[in-house]
């Protein structure tokens, strides 16, 4: 099973063009039938064989404009597997779906059709396999591709996973592995992850460890570091909790709570 994964992208993409190049050869046979009959009778006009010509669709070919086939296939794995990492519920779906569709509409209509196909294989796909191919190896498309691609893919999986405005350590767990696919700069992690993360119940089973890498405190920094950065976030954090919408005034008690595990961790010592 190690490279199951790309077996079943690559699987996709061949049923797709094999398709496309089925209908390309009965057209070609079709255009064979009008140019013999042109030779029987040569008053025939052309123009109807020029507007074929001009209609007819191309093979797809191995490099896309936009998302390859390969990293569209992969950030769609690792989307459906952020989905069940913390319990799957409609509304991650609807992210997914929502991303798939954004980069298939970038491209021609021809070359999206294998995108399609790639997405229709991954959203029909059993939760049961989609949770043991959670440890599976990647090409490394997705790694190699650009870092706009790779830090818009690190955000739709963070929005799937806060989508429901809880985190568990299993999500934690699931997210660590994106990071170390992905590649990025530790601070676009840590931007992205302010963005999302700042208002979730945090699951009693996240270590505080882990609640002091939420709340971007580095592990080097000296204890009267950590206490003076965590001072200055709970009078940021206790503010925002005053006033302005329903919503915000929520997120915001959510991240006092974070800080006041983190700073009882680091009173500790």
């Amino acid at each position: 099973m190690e490279f199951l994964i790309v077996i079943i992208i690559f699987g996709a993409i061949l049923l797709h063009r094999k398709k496309v190049l089925v209908e390309e050869a009965s057209r070609n046979n079709s255009s064979r039938s009008r140019s013999s009959e042109r030779t029987q009778n040569p008053s025939r006009p052309r123009s109807s064989e020029r507007t074929q010509n001009s209609s007819r669709v191309t093979p797809i070919s191995d490099e896309l404009q936009g998302i390859s086939e390969m990293a569209f296939g992969e950030s769609l794995w690792l989307a459906a597997g952020a989905a069940y990492s913390g319990g799957f519920v409609p509304s991650k779906g609807i992210l997914i779906k929502k991303w798939a569709q954004k980069e298939i509409n970038k491209l021609a209509d021809n070359k999206s059709l294998v995108l399609k196909s790639i997405a229709k294989t991954v959203m029909k796909t059993p939760q049961e396999t989609l949770m043991r191919l959670q440890n599976q190896e990647y090409s490394g498309s997705l790694a190699r591709s650009s870092e706009s691609l790779r830090k818009d893919v690190y955000g739709l999986i963070v929005s799937i996973i806060s989508v429901d405005e809880n985190l568990t350590k299993q999500e934690l767990i699931y997210l660590k592995r994106v990071e170390n696919i992905l590649k990025l700069d530790l601070k676009i992690y840590e931007e992205v992850k302010d963005k999302f993360f700042f208002g979730l119940v945090v699951s009693s089973d996240v270590s505080d460890h882990e609640i002091l890498t939420l709340l971007n405190v580095p592990d080097e920094w000296p204890n009267s570091r950590k206490n003076e950065y965590l001072e200055k976030e709970f009078i940021l954090w206790n503010s925002r909790s005053q006033g302005g919408p329903p919503g915000r005034r929520k997120a915001a008690i959510q991240r006092l709570a974070m800080i006041g595990r983190a700073r009882v961790l680091v009173q500790r010592g």
